[in-house]
């Protein structure tokens, strides 16, 4: 899965976000990672670079998953656009909403993902922290908050309540390989 990047003749073990007039973006992207796992039949390339990033995920101790690593920082040329994406306030900060804040939605895929490869330590523990971080209540209501995403760096949550697809995420989280066959999903599970 090493890339040679054009730019610094290194090479880079995982799948590249993306590709501009400027080069590579150097991004990783979790979500499409654990996309890559469940839908693509190269089961080396995939999971080295599913490894890649469940190593950083280990490494950095994070509850959850983010949308990508590392997170961009004011001076990083990116950063104005994300700038850019906002409907009423500014939240893209580093760690924050989608410049590597943690995602329960994405957590959920990824979970998917470790029990396609048989990770069961790895799955068990992520499906702990995803069904703790849903059962959290709001002052607004006794129920769970089922919130968007949390702070990277303090773990506070975030965003929209009461997130279908983050409800939906301790579900397919808790899936087993047969659920899933069971369910119509036998494409994630091919080899």
């Amino acid at each position: 899965v090493s890339v040679l990047h054009s730019k610094t003749k290194s090479k880079i073990p995982y799948f590249l976000t993306s590709l501009d007039s400027t080069g590579y973006l150097k991004i990783y992207d979790f979500w499409s990672n654990a996309l890559a796992v469940l839908l693509l039949n190269d089961s080396k390339k995939t999971s080295a670079s599913f490894n890649w990033g469940q190593r950083l995920i280990k490494r950095k101790k994070l509850p959850l998953v983010p949308s990508f690593w590392p997170p961009i920082k004011q001076s990083n040329r990116l950063y104005p656009l994300l700038q850019t994406c906002f409907k009423r306030h500014f939240r893209n900060y580093p760690g924050s909403y989608q410049n590597a804040g943690l995602w329960p939605v994405i957590t959920g895929w990824w979970c998917l993902a470790l029990e396609k490869l048989g990770d069961k330590k790895e799955l068990n523990k992520l499906k702990e922290n995803l069904e703790n971080f849903c059962k959290k209540r709001s002052k607004r209501s006794p129920a769970p908050s089922f919130r968007e995403w949390a702070h990277l760096k303090n773990g506070r949550q975030d965003g929209a309540f009461y997130c279908s697809w983050t409800a939906a995420s301790v579900i397919y989280s808790t899936l087993s390989e047969k659920a899933l066959t069971q369910l119509g999903f036998s494409t994630f599970l091919k080899e």
